[in-house]
């Protein structure tokens, strides 16, 4: 179950967000980790910890936009975002 505030974003192969090709990015790493570990801790906002989540790729924008939604919903939970590969 879903319960950021807004869905995930289009974007397509270069970024750009609605841009032509895109898709939805619900089936991305980032995404569904963090909407799985928000539906454990549920409104527990008061929850305290660190999630180093690590992506092979810098995260495009719609998972940047969800990262901090999640910051903004569990601010005692420190999320740190490790990638490889700088597209």
């Amino acid at each position: 179950m879903n319960l950021l505030r807004s869905k995930p974003t289009e974007v397509n192969g270069d970024n750009i967000v609605n841009g032509e090709g895109a898709w939805s990015r619900d089936v991305d790493t980032e995404y569904k980790m963090l909407s799985d570990i928000q539906s454990r801790l549920g409104n527990n906002y008061n929850a305290s910890g660190t999630i180093k989540l690590y992506t092979e790729l810098e995260p495009c924008p719609s998972c940047r936009s969800v990262i901090e939604q999640f910051k903004q919903m569990y601010p005692n939970i420190d999320v740190e975002v490790v990638y490889s590969v700088k597209k």
